[in-house]
C-alpha cells in the first residue's frame, strides 16, 4: 500500500516538473458583446439615461503592432528607458428634447 503512494507521488512530481506546451494562437481574433450602461443626467440627478451599446472586441498579435485588453502598443524603438502612452476617453451623447430646442432660440 505505501509503495503504491509513493510510486503515485513519484510520477505527479515528475508531471508537475513538465513544462506546459504552448498553444499556437492566432493572428486576428474579433468577437462581440452586448452592455448596459446606466449614466445619472447630471451630477445628483433623480433621473438617469440607459444605453444598450455593442462591445465589439478585436486582438491582433503582430509583431510589431498588440492590441487586446492591454491597448494598442507598437514598438517603435526599442528604447528600454522610452515609453509613450495615449489614451482617449468618451462620455455619453448629451439628451436634447425638442422643448430644449424652443427654449434655445
Amino acid at each position: 500500500m505505501c509503495g503504491c503512494a509513493l510510486r503515485w507521488l513519484l510520477v505527479l512530481a515528475t508531471l508537475s516538473g513538465c513544462p506546459a506546451l504552448a498553444v499556437a494562437e492566432p493572428l486576428w481574433e474579433a468577437g462581440a458583446g452586448v452592455t448596459l450602461l446606466a449614466f445619472s443626467d447630471y451630477r445628483g440627478a433623480d433621473t438617469s439615461s440607459h444605453y444598450v451599446l455593442p462591445l465589439p472586441y478585436f486582438v491582433y498579435r503582430g509583431d510589431f503592432l498588440r492590441a487586446d485588453r492591454n491597448g494598442v502598443r507598437g514598438m517603435l524603438m526599442e528604447r528600454p528607458r522610452v515609453q509613450l502612452d495615449v489614451s482617449v476617453s468618451a462620455t455619453t451623447p448629451e439628451m436634447i428634447t425638442a422643448m430644449d430646442m424652443v427654449t434655445a432660440n
